[in-house]
Parts: C-alpha cells; structure tokens; sequence
C-alpha cells in the first residue's frame, strides 16, 4: 500500500515534478481514488495499532 502511494508523494505535490505538465493533468481521477482507498487503509492499521 504504502509503495503505491510513495508514487505521488513528490509529484502530486508540486507542480513542476512532470516535465509534461502540471500533477492534475497528469494524475487520474481512478489513480487518485486509488491512493485515497491505500492511504485510508494505512491510517486504519496504525489507528488500531495505537488504540490497542
């Protein structure tokens, strides 16, 4: 999970990591949802971990 999500850590985050164009233009929607659903799943495990 966390491998995919070290994909975007630098170029989602600025503006000029695509030399093709801007993150927005470069990232889909389905990429998008995709690390929101592996980054949700990692705040779960480490939630739980520190809750108990």
């Amino acid at each position: 999970m966390s491998r995919y999500l070290d994909l975007y850590y630098i170029s989602g985050r600025y503006p000029d990591a695509f030399p093709a164009g801007a993150p927005f233009e470069m990232i889909t929607r389905q990429q998008a949802e995709r690390a929101l659903t592996a980054a949700e799943k990692i705040y779960r495990i480490i939630k739980g971990r520190l809750d108990g």
